[in-house]
């Protein structure tokens, strides 16, 4: 998808997390900036989804922390399929400045407000893929 039009709220992101309050929180925030979005309750889930629509998905928001399958994990799976996939890695238990959960990826430490997810999301949107990640 181009940038502009993803930047623009065009884009459709991933969101992955076990716990179904910070789930919802950031699907809300999300759609009420103009995405679309598909919400997964642990990694499995999320990389069937991402099977699924692959195609479609702009960004891929995951949980570090989660049951069948944690954010490295869901990460790495989807980078086999595709390696130039954008990945925002939500953690709770890193402190600041600390290396992120998923190497190379940048993180998006929980608890967040609603415009630091949007700020996240855009920002990576807007920019190159890190190959590292």
């Amino acid at each position: 998808m181009a940038v502009g039009k993803a930047i623009a709220g065009m884009a459709t992101v991933l969101v992955a997390d076990d716990d179904a309050a910070v789930l919802a929180l950031a699907s809300m925030i999300l759609q009420r900036d103009g995405f679309q979005v598909l919400r997964a309750s642990n990694g499995l889930e999320a990389l069937m989804l991402y099977s699924s629509y692959a195609s479609r998905i702009d960004l891929v928001l995951t949980d570090f922390e989660m049951p069948q399958m944690n954010g490295a994990e869901l990460v790495a799976r989807i980078r086999e399929r595709n390696p130039t996939a954008k990945v925002l890695v939500m953690s709770g238990y890193a402190p600041s400045g600390a290396a992120g959960p998923v190497k190379g990826c940048p993180v998006l430490r929980k608890p967040f407000r609603p415009a630091e997810l949007r700020d996240a999301v855009r920002g990576i949107l807007a920019g190159p893929v890190k190959p590292a990640c």
